[in-house]
């Protein structure tokens, strides 16, 4: 039972958001979703301390994904990070922050949940 990791998934697509919380959440994580970095943001400033954010990279106007991922680690310092995108360029990977790691979509569900509880393990 993975019960004790909680984790904040951020995605614009409904449908992509909704499945990888039901799989994460039928695997047993505590599962918090936003639809974007404004909602993500206000999730973090209130009572949810994830272990892990899974996130896109691209989400229409506004912030992306990397810049949430920086903010995030900023209250969160030991906060694993997981990126899921279609493409990322070089530079993105750059701007990445320390150990973060990527999940190219698309994705299958066993994909999915190996990348997740590797990252966690060590928790």
């Amino acid at each position: 039972m993975n019960s004790t990791f909680a984790i904040l998934v951020v995605e614009d697509d409904v449908l992509i958001r909704d499945y990888v919380s039901s799989v994460l959440k039928a695997a047993g994580y505590d599962v918090t979703s936003a639809a974007n970095v404004a909602d993500a943001l206000e999730v973090l400033n209130g009572c949810f301390k994830p272990n892990l954010l899974f996130t896109d990279v691209y989400m229409g106007a506004g912030l992306n994904g990397i810049e949430l991922a920086r903010n995030a680690r900023q209250m969160f310092p030991d906060l694993k990070i997981l990126f899921t995108s279609g493409y990322m360029a070089a530079t993105e990977r750059d701007q990445m922050p320390e150990g973060a790691q990527v999940l190219p979509k698309p994705y299958r569900k066993k994909d999915c949940l190996t990348k997740v509880m590797a990252m966690l393990k060590d928790l």
